[in-house]
């Protein structure tokens, strides 16, 4: 092999070991990228979750003051209806104590009216012997 040639081939050689080592580095510089970006959509999707997380949390103790108050709120409705209940029983009660009252006072007036009309009777009576 003449001198020529060998130089030529170790030229062409050694652009074709330059063109490696460049593509070597390139794809462990783009591996290094990809894991990288890898990382920070790793990063960003952890991020992500806990705020999601975080949201969820803060919505689920809302939820469950809301609920905590709902239920206060109906208890005091129960014992409100309780009240009205025991109430109305008075009052129903008291309505037909009315009515037996009225029928007694019904009696009262009739035996009145008899005795008025006794009087009446005994006062005619009476003018009329005079």
């Amino acid at each position: 092999m003449n001198p020529r040639t060998a130089l030529i081939i170790a030229a062409i050689a050694l652009v074709v070991g330059v063109v490696g080592l460049i593509i070597g580095i390139s794809a462990k510089n783009g591996n290094q990228s990809d894991e990288d970006i890898a990382n920070s959509v790793k990063a960003e999707l952890e991020q992500q979750l806990g705020t999601t997380a975080s949201k969820v949390q803060s919505q689920a103790a809302a939820q469950q003051t809301q609920a905590i108050a709902q239920a206060k709120k109906t208890k005091g409705l129960g014992d409100d209806v309780a009240a009205l209940e025991t109430e109305v029983e008075k009052l129903q009660t008291s309505v037909d104590n009315l009515t037996a009252d009225e029928n007694a006072q019904a009696k009262t007036i009739t035996t009145l009216q008899g005795d008025v009309n006794k009087l009446n009777t005994r006062v005619a009576n009476l003018e009329a012997t005079k």
